[in-house]
């Protein structure tokens, strides 16, 4: 079966750009599919010290003292540490669009700009989605993001998972996340570049499907990262919150998950909050609820500041909290 049209730009693509007839360099295309994946823009970059990611230590196990009698000898004792290492996946894309096609423009360059437009937005999505939701396990050419690591209360981090109650199909998380060097953050391969990077590779011959070919300007999209957790204890997830009892709160049959109660929590969780940039990062629903209630001025946990200039920030006890539209309400309940 021909996969022509499939991936690239067609005549009918160019004809729903088209103004009045004339194809302009900047046409009106509302970008109804954008999101806000705010985490995007708190993550800290660190070049890995692997051509394939990053290696590091971590404590696994304290010496241990002992209580010492007169004339007792003092054993000899030592401090455990384990390696680990967290691996770089390569994110992909390619543009094709017909050489033709681009003709009819009136701004080729523009045109084909507008295009990369939402290849890029297609990235930050997917990025946002997989430092959460992404599993190696399962995916062995991607990355592993938050939810496999928090995922299991008798696991090794349980304590950093808050359950909220929820047993439903209709759950969502809340996540703080401690950014840094002690905390978390994305990596990239060593020698390399970090974030997207874009490469115009001109004009190409491509094969429609068919065997036959067609000529097309390409262009190739490419994000090598990983996420790097280096201590798990400055981060907590809020989990089974369920979405439904959510649409309670306030009301004489309020069910819902005390949510502030249950962020006041996970920063108290969190291991080192002076060494680290903290951020809760929650569905659009959970955070528009929250600014509701600072409606109510006894609520002085809840206020609305300045972060990464901009105005009008959400903060609780001073920590931003971001929207992140790649949080789903359908998770699975952690048990």
């Amino acid at each position: 079966m021909s996969i022509f049209g499939a991936g690239v730009l067609t005549l009918a693509d160019l004809n729903s750009r088209l103004k009045e007839g004339k194809m302009t360099a900047e046409s009106d295309i509302v970008e109804i599919l954008n999101q806000r994946n705010e985490v995007l823009d708190d993550i800290m970059f660190k070049e890995g010290n692997l051509t394939t990611g990053h290696k590091f230590k971590v404590r696994a196990e304290l010496p241990e003292p002992i209580w010492r009698k007169l004339y007792q000898g003092i054993p000899n004792s030592k401090s455990k540490v384990k390696t680990v290492t967290e691996t770089c996946g390569m994110l992909t894309a390619k543009s094709s669009v017909d050489v033709d096609e681009v003709k009819l423009s009136d701004d080729p360059q523009a045109y084909r700009r507008n295009e990369d437009k939402a290849f890029i937005e297609g990235f930050g999505q997917k990025v946002a989605r997989s430092l959460f939701y992404e599993d190696q396990k399962i995916h062995p050419e991607a990355i592993t993001g938050l939810t496999p690591r928090f995922n299991s209360l008798s696991g090794e981090k349980f304590e950093q998972i808050i359950p909220a109650g929820g047993n439903s199909t209709d759950n969502a998380s809340i996540w703080l996340v401690g950014w840094g060097e002690n905390g978390a953050f994305c990596i990239f391969p060593k020698g390399s570049k970090a974030g997207l990077e874009q490469e115009d590779l001109g004009k190409q011959q491509v094969d429609d499907g068919t065997g036959a070919t067609y000529s097309a300007y390409q262009t190739e999209f490419k994000w090598n990262l990983g996420l790097a957790v280096r201590n798990y204890k400055n981060i907590v997830r809020i989990a089974n919150i369920d979405m439904s009892d959510l649409k309670t709160a306030g009301s004489a049959n309020d069910t819902s998950a005390k949510i502030e109660n249950l962020m006041i929590e996970a920063l108290d969780q969190i291991q080192t909050p002076s060494s680290v940039k903290l951020a809760f990062y929650m569905p659009k629903k959970i955070k528009t609820m929250l600014t509701i209630r600072v409606l109510n001025k006894a609520n002085t946990f809840l206020k609305v500041e300045d972060y990464l200039n901009r105005q009008n920030v959400l903060k609780f006890m001073g920590v931003p909290i971001r929207i992140v539209d790649q949080l789903v309400d359908t998770e699975s309940v952690v048990a």
